[in-house]
Parts: C-alpha cells; structure tokens; sequence
C-alpha cells in the first residue's frame, strides 16, 4: 500500500465476496461474472480487471461459538442527536449490542417474520486490539463520503442460524459497500 493505492505487482488477483446465498447462487453469479471486464479504481488510477474464474468457497462447519478474522473492516454506527453517525469501536459498550441487532434485522429482512427465540445466549468478545481505518468512498466525487471501520478478531456466539447470517451476510452495519466480511480464525485457504 502507498499512501491511499494499492500497488499491483501480478497479472492475477483474488477478489473475495460473500453474501446470503440463495437457491442457485452460483449458477447466477457464475452467468452474471464469467469473463466480465471492469475497471476499478477512481479518477486519479484504475486497473482494468477481466473474470477469469469464479469458486464457491466451502462454508465453514457452524457452530454456536465460533473466532472470525475481518477480512474487511466492521463498521458500528450510533445515532448522534443531529441525526450523524458516530463510528465505535467492536470494543465500545454498545458494539454487542448494535451486532446482535443487526444480525437481527438481517434474519427478518431474509425471512420476512422476527427470529423465534427471543432468549438465546449471545455474546460478543475481541480477541486482540481493534485496527481503526478510515475509508474513502466515492473518492474525489461530490458524493464522497468518510466510513470508519475497524479490524480485529473476535469470538461471536449466537444461534446457528444468525452465526450463517453474520458470515454470509457480514457483521456490522454498511456492508454493502463491503464492510463487515469475515472468515473462521486460522481456517485460510
């Protein structure tokens, strides 16, 4: 990384994504990415991308206790009383509180009624001192925006259902712009 840019030393690079999956996922995602050119970057570098090949990672064996390792930062929002967001930290007294809300929201936005049990045992502990990044989006564009995000391990436990939903789905808030993705600690490929 130099300065903001990542430098690109190979002709190949590997592009992680994840989301709820759903009946036919790959089949769809396989039809909608194969062989696909894009550029990423914003108006001061880009890099011309083509799809050469698309996997199906296998998902990790669920339990209701599991370590993850962010691949991306989880961003955590609080409401100020001008209606701004305050970035917290997954160490803050309200960051359980928030993921467990979220995951929450998540179950009922996929299957259209509340989760079942309104008892489980939930908790939410870091491993390891959180890494607070700052993130550009939309950069150098009248619709740029700051998002705060940090990067830790930490050990979840929900139900297995939510556990699904916090890896498939991401942990945290604005994770359609790629916030929130995590992988099952010390399981790399």
């Amino acid at each position: 990384i130099i300065n903001e840019y990542i430098k690109i030393i190979s002709d190949y690079i590997e592009w992680q994504i994840s989301f709820v999956p759903e009946i036919s996922t790959r089949e769809f995602i396989q039809g909608i990415f194969r062989e696909q050119e894009f550029e990423l970057g914003n108006k001061n570098a880009q890099i011309k991308c083509r799809i050469q090949n698309i996997e199906m990672l296998p998902p990790p064996e669920f339990s209701e206790t599991m370590t993850f390792q962010t691949l991306s930062p989880i961003c955590l929002t609080l409401k100020r009383d001008n209606g701004s967001d305050e970035y917290i930290s997954p160490t803050h007294p309200m960051a359980m509180t928030l993921i467990k809300q979220n995951l929450l929201d998540k179950y009922k936005a996929l299957q259209g009624k509340d989760f079942p049990d309104h008892d489980f045992a939930f908790d939410f502990k870091v491993i390891n001192e959180p890494r607070s990044s700052l993130i550009t989006i939309k950069a150098d564009t009248p619709q740029e925006s700051k998002i705060r995000g940090f990067s830790c391990q930490f050990q979840l436990t929900a139900p297995i259902e939510l556990m699904k939903i916090a890896y498939d789905g991401g942990v945290g808030s604005k994770n359609s712009l790629g916030f929130g993705m995590v992988r099952e600690w010390g399981k790399f490929k």
